[in-house]
């Protein structure tokens, strides 16, 4: 559309000569690169670190997107070869925002190979089933069910997923400081888990913040203290060295208890956070939705 507006405008005032579109996008796809290459080796800029937030942030949120997602049948019509696999081509960017699938992909298939059984769920201090809550032990209802607390209305992610034939790519989980500075974010195949969430949660520690804020931390803290915590000693500290926080709206969803112990307003040294920065990322987000859920994989390779 912008090429055509182009073409248009160079009409009007006496230049000849349609634009080629597809030599303009490459053209317009190598200035980018290049200028991201300026600043990155020859300025050296640190272009996804926020500079407010410095070396130590204190807070990391982090939430899935859905509408940002790509039907399988896009790209498929010119050229029906193209689908898609772990081993993706190098973008163009790197792995500056979005890390890469395959990274993402053996973060979480490693969780699923040990924790996949309800028996996991027994921690270290707990010696028989009747301690624990009956979500815990009815693994069913667990990986059926969206993740709630209490009678909430918000769905959240789960322990599992299920995949949806329909999309290729259904959706982007992101997490954002308190400055609405998006340092990192990954691609989903499936529904959101809470493997998605572990290894968002797993970047916040790598960037030293303080606190981890989530839409059913709740949950996802007894789950990665339970589960994870009990096969992999390294991500112990993900929940002995970082705090979780409620969003502070999405807190109103949650039960009483929940609301006390996961209130950002009543956690020491969070002070006015309110955990729901990513979803001001999420209302501009939005309005690429249309687009990207018809665009070919390799076109958006960045």
């Amino acid at each position: 559309m912008y090429a055509h507006s182009l073409e248009e405008v160079s009409t009007e005032y006496g230049r000849n000569g349609p634009i080629n579109v597809t030599l303009f996008t490459t053209a317009e796809r190598e200035w980018e690169t290049c200028r991201h290459n300026i600043d990155d080796q020859v300025l050296q800029r640190n272009k996804i670190d926020c500079p407010s937030c410095g070396k130590e942030p204190l807070v990391r949120s982090s939430d899935a997107i859905v509408k940002l997602r790509r039907l399988s049948s896009a790209g498929k019509v010119h050229n029906p070869e193209n689908e898609r696999t772990m081993e993706q081509p190098q973008a163009r960017f790197g792995n500056l925002v979005i890390k890469s699938d395959t990274e993402v992909e053996n973060f979480r298939q490693r969780i699923y190979n040990k924790v996949s059984s309800v028996r996991n769920y027994i921690s270290f201090e707990t010696t028989s089933f009747d301690m624990l809550d009956y979500d815990m032990i009815n693994h069913d209802f667990i990986t059926k069910k969206k993740q709630m607390c209490g009678g909430s209305a918000f769905k959240a992610a789960r322990e599992d997923s299920n995949e949806q034939k329909k999309y290729d790519e259904t959706g982007l989980v992101v997490s954002s400081c308190k400055h609405c500075i998006v340092p990192y974010a990954i691609n989903m195949f499936k529904g959101e888990s809470w493997t998605h969430t572990a290894f968002m949660h797993n970047e916040a520690m790598k960037s030293n913040a303080k606190f981890f804020c989530y839409d059913v931390v709740c949950q996802y803290w007894k789950w990665m203290k339970t589960k994870v915590a009990r096969h992999f000693p390294e991500y112990r500290n993900l929940t002995s060295e970082m705090t979780g926080i409620l969003p502070i709206m999405h807190k109103n969803a949650h039960q009483l208890p929940c609301k006390i112990l996961w209130n950002p307003r009543w956690t020491t040294g969070i002070g006015l956070t309110g955990g729901e920065e990513h979803e001001q990322v999420f209302s501009k987000l939005y309005l690429y939705a249309y687009v990207l859920k018809h665009m070919a994989k390799h076109k958006t390779i960045f």
